[in-house]
């Protein structure tokens, strides 16, 4: 199965083994089904049931799970980077917003570790360490997009320097979209943002359900109230294991909810007027075997 494959719970070599290490019988797919449904916080029955179709059709990260599977959470030094001011450039932006929210937002995501870590960020139109697109299918990497739905960014770990966002997704942001967010399945850019700055700051994913570093993307809007995302203690301890701690402590990742009123820009914990949300559940059955033939193969 390709969804196995591409986060790493089997590889092609795998599949053609049908013996384990003592020459007992050895099913490979049933073997990886379970490693992904331990990851998941799934039943562990080794079968394509609902609940773990359900998840592989859920949007996501398009990096490997594996790694969080052999090793303990958090970084090592062999990812990081030996610097305290990151250069980061956008090359581009979605058609999706304006590009001074997206700048800002981009912005704000990379404050969201400086508060927590001894390193600061810096927009450049020259140089940078970190080189940030918005692509569609085959974009010069390994790494081809699929399409609206499934995989929403990759990124590579320091210092490869690469973020990308799958330009075919349908994009919104924070509390001012937050109707479209909640009934228009548009996928919230802040924290897909957050998530894959974490990657290039050397962080692999979290087991953690509500982590920042989670591979699973996480609605950010609940009952049509928007719901700012932070980072979790979990994505604290990774980072300053490599990092060590400091940093300016800022509101940018604090995850309050909106309150009526006047926008604050400043902490980006602005208000919105709720707006009911229509129940998404419907949309998500009937898409589920379209989302999910994407890994099928």
């Amino acid at each position: 199965m390709k969804y196995l494959q591409d986060f790493g719970y089997v590889s092609p070599g795998e599949l053609n083994n049908n013996r384990g290490s003592g020459g007992e019988s050895f099913d490979p797919i049933n073997d990886a089904i379970k490693k992904f449904q331990v990851f998941a916080h799934l039943p562990v029955t080794g079968k394509l049931d609902v609940k773990t179709k359900k998840k592989m059709a859920r949007k996501r990260c398009g990096m490997q799970d594996v790694e969080m599977i052999t090793n303990n959470r958090g970084g090592t030094s062999q990812f990081k980077w030996d610097k305290s001011l990151i250069k980061y450039s956008i090359h581009n932006f979605s058609p999706d917003l304006s590009s001074s929210r997206q700048r800002d937002a981009i912005r704000r995501a990379f404050q969201t570790w400086s508060a927590v870590i001894p390193i600061r960020f810096e927009e450049t139109s020259g140089t940078a360490d970190i080189n940030i697109i918005f692509a569609s299918g085959s974009h010069g990497d390994p790494w081809p997009f699929d399409g609206r739905g499934g995989v929403l960014a990759h990124a590579t770990m320091p210092k490869d320097g690469k973020l990308h966002f799958d330009e075919s997704e349908k994009w919104a942001l924070g509390p001012e979209d937050a109707n479209k967010i909640g009934t228009s399945r548009c996928t919230d850019l802040y924290p897909v943002t957050v998530h894959e700055i974490g990657h290039t700051l050397g962080l692999p994913h979290s087991k953690v359900e509500d982590a920042i570093m989670a591979p699973f993307y996480q609605e950010t809007v609940e009952n049509g109230v928007y719901i700012m995302p932070r980072l979790k203690s979990d994505d604290i301890r990774a980072i300053q294991a490599i990092y060590g701690s400091g940093g300016e402590e800022t509101n940018f990742g604090s995850r309050n909810r909106g309150r009526n009123g006047g926008r604050n820009s400043d902490n980006w914990d602005w208000p919105f007027s709720p707006r009911e949300s229509s129940s998404n559940k419907g949309r998500e059955d009937r898409f589920l075997d379209k989302i999910f033939s994407k890994w099928l193969g």
